[in-house]
């Protein structure tokens, strides 16, 4: 899933057979190593303007692996549970790796020509022997995703120190016992079913039937929703 798919779903979630404000809350259910900074904060970004715009409640639930682009999506939610077995943690960046083919081609009797324009353009060319500073923009770009990433977990999870997660923390990945204690989580051992029935109460519809609707993307502009009502097992699929 990317920003544009959880938007979509999101937008979804208030039309149809969902509009007069019938969603009471969310839950978001992460199992993920992460993914782009870009599509992290979109997604992270969607969520908090929907709970903003709605005034309801949002939990995230950490089912497996909760790392990276994981750790920034969860954020947004009021609570942070996880699974006895969860994973969560690896607050970093990382670029994929530039590899530099010049002595391979040298060896085989080939020669490469690279035509550009604008200072830097041609930085960290592979088909070529590199200048010494030549990274030093691409770092700069991983840096500043960092120290955004890193200033975003502190507002947000205020247990964890800047120093902490900098010094000490780093991109580890903790067993949930652990990740509580350090901050990341707010609850471990939690199974879904008691994080929808907290979530119910925090929608203050602890004395209500309530539906739990997993709404999950099919297509640019048509998402699946499913829903479970407390009670009767019923199933109904809306296309």
């Amino acid at each position: 899933l990317n920003g544009e798919k959880i938007r979509q779903i999101l937008v979804e979630s208030r039309e149809g057979d969902y509009k007069s404000d019938r969603v009471k809350g969310l839950l978001l259910y992460i199992n993920t190593p992460g993914g782009t900074v870009t599509d992290a904060n979109d997604i992270f970004q969607a969520i908090l303007e929907y709970k903003t715009k709605y005034q309801v409640p949002v939990y995230a639930y950490v089912d497996g692996l909760g790392a990276s682009g994981g750790v920034y999506v969860s954020l947004a939610a009021d609570k942070i549970y996880a699974s006895s077995v969860s994973l969560v943690g690896s607050v970093g960046v990382i670029a994929p790796s530039f590899r530099n083919v010049t002595k391979l081609l040298d060896k085989i009797g080939v020669d490469a020509l690279t035509l550009s324009a604008g200072e830097g353009k041609d930085a960290l060319n592979p088909l070529r022997v590199w200048k010494p500073g030549e990274e030093d923009t691409y770092k700069a770009i991983i840096d500043f995703y960092y120290h955004h990433f890193v200033d975003l977990v502190v507002a947000h999870r205020p247990q964890i120190s800047k120093e902490a997660l900098v010094s000490r923390y780093g991109a580890k990945v903790f067993p949930a016992p652990i990740a509580k204690e350090y901050g990341y989580i707010d609850e471990e051992g939690a199974k879904l079913h008691q994080v929808v029935d907290s979530l119910a109460q925090a929608a203050k519809k602890e004395n209500a039937q309530y539906q739990l609707i997993r709404l999950t993307d099919k297509g640019r502009w048509k998402g699946l929703f499913r829903s479970k009502q407390t009670g009767p097992q019923n199933r109904v699929v809306h296309t």
